[in-house]
């Protein structure tokens, strides 16, 4: 199966290309304010008990998310975490990247579809009051608590809907000698074979018109060192959809300098 990240064009060369790393972040350091909230609940009359606070506390020094979607063309994402058509979108084999590995995964990518909901859940569920739970002791998939990590991680809101987001969550401790700490501190980077990768998409406002190395030859330099990165990877120029709202895909062939000519000089 293959699931996407998208990429700011800085983030697609810090990370990915030349790099083989994916990027496990904090989910307090995402960009939803309510993240992991969907957890707490009314206990014995308070709104906010000591269980949500060490739940919390819990989440913050133990786990790591990192967070794919289902569609590499969705124009709000390009826009939201594409850099604005400027970044990469990578469509990630998640068997090879070891995203369903359920010793390695306390919640395993087939089991991360993130849950919309219109209500946030306000009672408690099963396994809530587990110290196994609140203390984030769970290193590995367990569908016993499948109701607890659902409202730990994958409730958001409605608001949402638009990021069709899957989730893969991990404990600090299940990473071997392949990652490092980020430099924040919080997040973990891993490193991950070539192979991993299954297509890359560019995005429609990917390469600066007034590049000083030419059209021609940017896209060629672009182009080729991705795939001298990635050799078993796909290749897409994203563009608009002439007569639509839509985005579509081009998909580069193996004799890919042709096709880069053909698609912006065309001769007629």
């Amino acid at each position: 199966m293959i699931l996407y990240k998208y990429y700011r064009r800085t983030d697609w060369a810090n990370f990915i290309l030349g790099k083989n790393t994916i990027r496990y972040a904090n989910p307090f350091s995402y960009n939803d304010p309510f993240e992991t909230s969907a957890a707490d609940f009314e206990f014995s009359g308070k709104t906010r008990s000591l269980h949500d606070f060490n739940r919390r506390f819990s989440i913050e020094n133990s786990s790591v998310v990192f967070c794919l979607t289902r569609n590499p063309l969705n124009n709000l994402m390009w826009a939201h975490y594409g850099g604005s058509h400027s970044g990469v979108v990578v469509g990630f084999d998640v068997n090879v990247l070891g995203l369903n590995d359920f010793e390695r995964c306390v919640l395993p990518c087939d089991y991360g579809s993130v849950i919309y909901a219109k209500t946030k859940p306000r009672y408690n569920f099963e396994h809530s009051l587990n110290d196994d739970v609140i203390y984030c002791r769970v290193k590995k998939f367990n569908i016993a608590y499948m109701s607890a990590l659902q409202r730990m991680y994958l409730y958001k809101s409605q608001e949402w809907f638009y990021e069709e987001e899957v989730r893969v969550v991990r404990h600090r401790l299940s990473f071997d000698e392949n990652f490092v700490v980020g430099s924040d501190g919080n997040s973990v980077v891993e490193r991950f074979p070539p192979r991993a990768i299954s297509e890359i998409y560019f995005g429609l406002n990917f390469m600066d018109i007034d590049d000083p190395r030419g059209w021609g030859d940017a896209w060629e330099y672009e182009v080729g060192s991705a795939l001298d990165s990635f050799p078993s990877a796909d290749v897409f120029l994203v563009d608009k959809e002439p007569y639509g709202w839509g985005l579509k895909a081009k998909k580069l062939g193996a004799n890919w300098q042709a096709d880069l000519a053909d698609y912006f000089f065309p001769c007629d």
